[in-house]
């Protein structure tokens, strides 16, 4: 057989144990707790009326109390100026109602307005508990963040008087509270906001000095003046120490433009010279490069100039203008030795020389004088330079003379102007360092200026709107005085679930140490076996008619009554029987209990009766050779039974008995012997049993209780299963524990379990508690026992 479950095979069910009890000391012990309070309902129901019943004389005793109330209206007093967002400065609404039952506003109660002299809250443990604990405030109308609220203030007592007083007390506290907060926090922010000016001041002072000393210790770089559009919008412009690198870097461009157009035309000179193109063209090219500033060979080769002025054309420093001076003196000494003085180029050249002179004149420059010597040294110079020894004015060679010395004077320059873009460029650049810390400084002091402003307005605002700010207390009705419906509530409720608790606690801690088998899932838990059927509890019915047609005992329902409740519950048992034989084919069938008293015998009889009138031939031995019973429910004598067949006074066909019951015999104990365990083991017990196995489809065993005697397991191994009857409510789990236990020692094969005596409400399956309507509790008729009694003498 198998072991017990220890573990609950329901999950709804909760395991705990009452205090002093742990849980795990008893294995697979739980509480159904629906089922439990269902079962309890009615003491339930008596707990609860208890607990009313308590509740009106504790009402009684302790008396009414009265609840004083009032309503108030807290509004935000109207400021200057007025706008969107003030109402969101001020407290919510809903802070009202825990301001009014607070500490602060019980004090102000109790030392203004008398409180103080209310026993019940001078002698308290707690005054101010005492005022506020019984107080309640409730917000009725308004919302959050309005101007506008209207609060419940309300307080409960066993005196009228009390009650008002109190009330009366906290609208006048509260209205003194708002008060003084309003005082207080106008005098902190105004203290802030003089603060918050003061130090302003002060920071703005030392930024503004620590500026000014900054700007003493920093060089000097001339401001940027602002230029002011048609529009009055000011654009920015660069700095004088950025527009002077600019002039630099221009004036840089313009000496490399003049320098390439230099060195172009100094290539196209040099190349028509080695080319030894006649003197003719060479001077048409030089005198075209000096009046146009372009230059072309007879081979179309362009002279330089990348777009740069003539030498003859536009005003320039007054190097340059000696130069082209020079050169137009050149030009105009070689055409009067070429032309005459009505020509038209040797005009165009003296009219280039009447310019240059007024360029000097418009610059305050003195144009220097320039002799015929003059220019012969240059020509014998430039001859010189040149190799050509020839005395004259040689004009190409003198213009090749006059560009090579631009080129270093441009050299000169340049390098004047690169030593002056470095300077100038650490000059911007210092600059703009300093205009960008300057001006950060400024930014600094001005939002600090926009700071202090900020706070100087909120000065202004708070002068002109300080008596306006705040609450005021409003009472719009009279203090009523009712009766507490709360009071009432608290002592009914407490008492009934006082009663509902103890009730219920009582109850559970008695079924808690009750380790009584109370349930079908006990017995199931507890055994590991198979429930093949559950008797209910016998109704109680007439003895005398039942005995009055067959003399066998009542407690045989199944023969008595076989349309009641307990003849359906055996018949349920023999079906399941022959389901769970019929594959196996077990026979001989030893019905056993835990304990004496269990109900075996009666539960014997039935089954075998029930068998007996399905048509199967049926024998039942009473194998309880100590106390036996059998042959008292079906009348029969005593003697001449087992004991006898066993030790060999009789033979078998003596010792069997027939019943009223067609199909039925009964092989009683017989005078029991002094050792019925000696008898059991020593005799031929196997060979009677071979002998009843061949004449009979069942033989029931009804043997003494396991935990008895040995005779049990002595009789089990001649049987071929075992089924054992537990009585609900009378076998504990400890004595069913150990009777599973002897069973699994001994290798008995416990076919099933029948558990007997079943109220209905533990009739967890199998029951027919619904249907009453299928049960009948008349009487088998007489015919129907004329009929048993004639099967029985055929047998017999």
């Amino acid at each position: 057989m198998t072991q017990p479950n220890p573990a609950s095979a329901n999950g709804n069910e909760l395991a705990f144990a009452p205090p002093g009890l742990q849980a795990s000391s008893l294995p697979g012990r739980s509480i159904d707790l629906v089922r439990f309070v269902l079962s309890i309902w009615k003491w339930l129901a008596l707990g609860l009326f208890a607990g009313l019943t308590l509740g009106v004389v504790s009402y009684l005793i302790m008396g009414p109390v009265y609840r004083a109330s009032t309503r108030v209206q807290v509004s935000k007093k109207a400021s200057l100026p007025i706008n969107s967002q003030e109402a969101r400065r001020y407290s919510d609404r809903s802070q009202h109602v825990h301001f009014l039952t607070s500490d602060a506003i019980a004090a102000i109660a109790i030392e203004k307005y008398g409180l103080k002299d209310i026993p019940g809250i001078a002698n308290a443990r707690d005054p101010l508990k005492a005022v506020w604990e019984d107080a309640t405030a409730k917000l009725v109308s308004g919302q959050d963040q309005s101007f506008d609220a209207i609060i419940e203030v309300a307080y409960e007592s066993a005196d009228k008087a009390v009650a008002k007083t109190v009330v009366e007390a906290i609208v006048k506290a509260y209205e003194d509270w708002l008060g003084q907060t309003k005082d207080k926090n106008s005098a902190d922010l105004y203290a802030a906001l003089q603060g918050s000016r003061t130090a302003l001041i002060d920071d703005i002072s030392k930024m503004e000095a620590a500026w000014k000393a900054w700007r003493d210790a920093s060089p000097y770089f001339y401001p940027t003046p602002p230029v002011v559009t048609v529009n009055g919008v000011a654009t920015p412009q660069m700095s004088p120490q950025a527009q002077a690198l600019d002039r630099v870097i221009r004036e840089q461009e313009s000496i490399q433009t003049q320098r390439a157009n230099v060195q172009g035309k100094i290539a196209t000179l040099k190349k028509m010279i080695a080319a030894n193109e006649s003197p003719d063209e060479i001077q048409f090219w030089v005198m075209h490069a000096l009046s146009a500033g372009t230059g072309g060979g007879a081979e179309g080769g362009g002279g330089g100039g990348g777009g740069g002025g003539g030498v003859l054309q536009g005003p320039s420093g007054k190097a340059e203008l000696d130069g082209r001076l020079l050169a137009a003196r050149l030009v105009e000494s070689r055409l009067s030795q070429l032309v005459g003085d009505n020509h038209a180029d040797l005009k165009n050249v003296r009219s280039e020389i009447t310019t240059i002179l007024s360029a000097y004149r418009s610059q305050g420059i003195v144009a220097p004088t320039i002799e015929k010597e003059d220019l012969a040294a240059v020509a014998q110079g430039a001859a010189a330079k040149s190799g050509n020894k020839k005395a004259g004015v040689d004009l190409p060679h003198v213009y090749l003379y006059i560009l090579e010395s631009q080129l270093e004077e441009f050299k000169i320059r340049e390098d004047l102007l690169a030593a002056r873009r470095t300077e100038a460029e650490g000059t911007a650049k210092e600059s703009s360092l300093f205009d960008a810390a300057d001006q950060k400084r400024k930014d600094e002091i001005a939002a600090k200026q926009k700071e202090l402003e900020s706070v100087r307005m909120q000065i202004a605002d708070y002068n002109q709107s300080r008596s306006q700010e705040g609450y005021k207390v409003s009472q719009l009705s009279q203090v009523r005085i009712e009766r507490s419906l709360k009071q009432v509530l608290k002592v009914f409720g407490a008492c009934g679930l006082l009663g509902l608790i103890s009730v219920f606690a009582l109850a559970y801690v008695r079924e808690w140490y009750d380790t009584s088998v109370r349930s079908v899932d006990e017995v199931r838990q507890l055994t590991g076996a198979h429930v093949l059927g559950i008797v209910p509890h016998f109704q109680k019915r007439n003895q005398n008619s039942a005995m009055a047609h067959t003399g066998i005992s009542p407690q045989v329902v199944y023969l008595h009554h076989p349309g009641s409740r307990e003849s359906e519950a055996y018949r349920s048992l023999r079906t399941t029987l022959f389901f769970s034989t019929r594959e196996t084919g077990e026979k001989v069938i030893q019905v056993c209990s835990a304990e004496p008293g269990d109900g075996k015998s009666t539960t014997t009889a039935n089954l075998a009766v029930a068998l007996a009138q399905s048509g199967k031939s049926v024998v039942l031995i009473d194998a309880d050779l100590r106390r036996p019973t059998v042959h008292d429910l079906f009348a029969l004598p005593r003697q001449l039974g087992l004991a006898e067949v066993l030790t060999g006074a009789i033979p078998l066909e003596s010792g069997l008995k027939a019943t009223p019951v067609a199909n039925l015999s009964v092989l009683t104990a017989g005078i029991p012997p002094e050792n019925p365990a000696e008898l059991l083991s020593t005799s031929n017990l196997e060979g009677l049993v071979q002998e009843l196995r061949g004449r009979y489809d069942f033989v029931l065993f009804d043997s003494p209780p396991v935990l008895a005697v040995s005779d049990p397991c002595i009789i089990a191994p001649q049987a071929d299963a075992m089924l054992l009857v537990v009585r609900l409510e009378k076998n504990n789990r400890t004595v069913l524990r150990r009777a599973c236990e002897q069973l699994d020692a001994h290798g008995i094969r416990l076919l099933g379990v029948i558990a007997n005596d079943a109220a209905a409400s533990t009739q967890t399956e199998g029951s027919y508690g619904n249907y009453e309507e299928y049960y009948s509790t008349a009487p088998a008729t007489s015919g129907g026992a004329a009929r048993s009694k004639a099967a029985a003498g055929k047998l017999w």
